[in-house]
């Protein structure tokens, strides 16, 4: 009896490792997913243009090249 309890035990820890590691690496994927479909949207995009995406969780914006006049200088 004390072996099966044993080994019902490893293998919940192990189910609950593998489990935890797969929603880990689709995490990562999707997280990769989204920068690259960001990544080809930008390379179709003028220069001096801006993109913004919202999401539920995070918001994005970024800026290609600077507006005439500015030289690159930030203004706050």
């Amino acid at each position: 009896m004390l072996v099966l309890v044993a080994a019902t035990s490893l293998l919940d820890s192990l189910t609950r490792l593998g489990y935890k590691a797969i929603t880990a690496r689709a995490e990562t994927r999707h997280a990769e997913v989204i920068q690259q479909g960001l990544a080809e949207q930008v390379r179709f995009l003028p220069p001096v243009s801006r993109l913004r995406e919202r999401t539920t969780d995070r918001e994005i914006e970024i800026v290609l090249g600077h507006p005439a006049g500015t030289h690159g200088e930030r203004r706050w």
